[in-house]
């Protein structure tokens, strides 16, 4: 493949800087991630919160002995039981969900990109932030 020389006239689309696909990507969680970490802070919880905030004020014996009720949950209620000796606040508890889903959002982007192309996974993206 040859490149053009450096005195040919050449559009400026075809000398811009190609992002990779693993930056674009960090930059599609980066924005997921403020765009969550702001809704996040909403002071009311839903009813499957309000389970969670009930579950980090048990003991982990306690919270152990939920498993054969709640099985597909256990694994994150005993890393919030962990999580929560720092701070119980609503904003605290939604922070491993914010980065979760800011993390998902990213992977989304670099698998569309991947798969289909770069505009489709700017949409699907977008569309999973929102």
């Amino acid at each position: 493949m040859n490149l053009p020389a450096d005195d040919v006239d050449v559009a400026p689309d075809a000398r811009r800087k190609v992002q990779s696909p693993r930056r674009e990507a960090s930059i599609a969680g980066a924005i997921a991630f403020v765009v969550y970490a702001l809704g996040s802070w909403v002071p009311a919880y839903s009813n499957d919160e309000s389970i969670t905030a009930t579950s980090v004020n048990r003991t982990f014996g306690e919270v152990l002995r939920i498993l054969p009720n709640d099985a597909a949950l256990e694994p994150y209620y005993l890393f919030l039981n962990v999580w929560a000796n720092v701070s119980v606040s609503a904003g605290w508890l939604r922070l491993p969900s914010v980065i979760a889903m800011a993390l998902a959002v990213g992977f989304l982007y670099r698998l569309m990109s991947a798969l289909v192309d770069r505009r489709l996974a700017v949409f699907t993206a977008a569309v999973m932030v929102i």
